[in-house]
């Protein structure tokens, strides 16, 4: 990790201008010394970007990034603090992702803890449940602040679907999330989703989807 500028006025009314750079040559041993692993990603982790502003208002800068064999992204978000709640507006670009090496992110570890332990053992059949709960999935977060993203790729793969140059806007506001709009070219045609989810409605939803020429 190397970090590079200044920061002036702490006591009073602090502003900063920092150059960030982080890398390591195996994202593996990384995600191991944080407590976590990656079942497939593998090759070197990059993260550069310059932070600029003050505590309320500062900006994420020139972003570029690498995550091993899931894929490279580029740059920047604003946040802002006005006196009701954050605002972020955040512009990303993605090269070629694979989410099979990028939700191995999300995977813990499968490795036996190195403490004493008790194992038991099940001696009968256990009921047949679902792997999926019923309850309300809580989205109150979206409450906490206002947002606008904008996401976009050149490919998105998983096993054997490809979507081609992806495109997404969405936006959080007053607890709703606005899926303005997603774009993408699949199996030789085109799918397009427009939706929006609110919060402070038990996550009342309505969305639609087509795909045509496929």
């Amino acid at each position: 990790l190397l970090t590079q500028g200044f920061i002036n006025n702490i006591s009073q009314k602090p502003n900063f201008d920092i150059h960030i750079s982080a890398s390591h040559p195996d994202i593996k041993r990384l995600l191991g010394a944080l407590g976590t692993s990656a079942h497939t990603t593998s090759g070197p982790f990059t993260l550069k970007t310059h932070l600029g502003g003050t505590p309320s208002l500062f900006k994420l800068g020139d972003i570029q990034g690498l995550l091993g064999a899931a894929g490279s992204f580029s740059g920047s978000i604003d946040y802002s603090r006005p006196e009701t709640k954050p605002y972020i507006n955040a512009s990303l670009r993605f090269t070629s992702v694979n989410l099979d090496h990028l939700l191995s992110f999300l995977k813990d570890s499968a490795t036996v803890p190195a403490f004493p332990h008790i194992m038991l053992a099940a001696t009968a059949t256990s009921p047949m449940h679902s792997p999926w709960s019923r309850d309300i999935l809580d989205l109150n977060f979206l409450s906490y602040f206002d947002a606008d993203f904008k996401l976009t790729s050149e490919k998105i793969s998983k096993k054997e679907m490809v979507f081609d140059h992806p495109d997404l806007m969405a936006q959080i506001k007053n607890g709703i999330l606005k899926i303005v709009k997603v774009t993408a070219s699949v199996y030789g045609g085109s799918f397009t989703l427009k939706g929006q989810t609110d919060s402070q409605k038990n996550n009342a939803s309505q969305y639609t989807f087509a795909l045509k020429g496929a």
